[in-house]
């Protein structure tokens, strides 16, 4: 009785090891390729040519002719710029919902952010353009004094002339000042805007869209 017992465990064991072998022999079968050649004809081969690879083909299983994996058409030169540019708009696209998604829950934040920012703006604007008039105040007083030396007969001081070249200065810088706080406020007027487009979308897919890939004319005609 113990002989035949452990007759029978080996003949399990047995069993199990082919099973487990056979298994893995399936697993690891033979592989085959699926490609169109030059005349636009399906060709089944162990070896893709070098010169087709670029166009795509199909990974088959040697056994059952299955598809395993596709291999897509490399693409063009025009192609792969495309692809370049919606990549790139991709991801500044991700970059601004993502941002935007966790400064903002809603366009009433946005309003509230962008007015408070316009409202900063203006008050540097209004401060610039209290500073210009004080300026051109002190500019006119130097340029008084310079004038009455003139009519009596003397030359204006270097302190004077520096100071009145230093004063025309502050008052250009401050004007430039101005100009560009306008200008930011334009700018931050068209970020607020496009923020606000953003909340309203939920994946920057949407913006983009997917890319089109134009196989060669031969593949295309491939059954799948």
């Amino acid at each position: 009785m113990r002989t035949t017992k452990h007759l029978r465990r080996i003949l399990l064991c047995l069993s199990l090891c082919l099973a487990v072998v056979g298994g893995q022999t399936l697993a690891a079968g033979p592989k085959v390729f699926r490609f169109y050649d030059d005349s636009g004809n399906l060709v089944i081969s162990h070896v893709v040519p070098n010169h087709r690879v670029k166009y795509g083909y199909e990974i088959l299983d040697g056994t059952t002719y299955a598809v395993i994996e596709t291999i897509l058409p490399q693409l063009t030169v025009e192609q792969a710029q495309i692809k370049a540019r919606r990549d790139h708009d991709l991801a500044v696209c991700k970059a601004k919902l993502q941002r935007v998604q966790a400064l903002y829950r809603s366009i009433d934040d946005v309003d509230y952010s962008e007015e408070q920012v316009i409202a900063s703006l203006d008050t540097r604007i209004v401060n610039a353009n209290a500073n210009v008039v004080h300026l051109r105040n002190q500019l006119d007083d130097l340029q008084s004094r310079a004038a009455r030396a003139e009519r009596a007969g003397s030359e204006p001081t270097a302190a004077l002339v520096s100071n009145i070249g230093r004063t025309e200065t502050q008052i250009a810088n401050l004007q430039a000042e101005i100009q560009q706080r306008r200008q930011e406020q334009n700018q931050k007027r068209g970020e607020f805007e496009d923020d606000r487009k953003m909340l309203g979308i939920s994946d920057c897919e949407v913006v983009v869209g997917p890319i089109t890939v134009q196989p060669n004319a031969a593949v295309s005609r491939a059954a799948h």
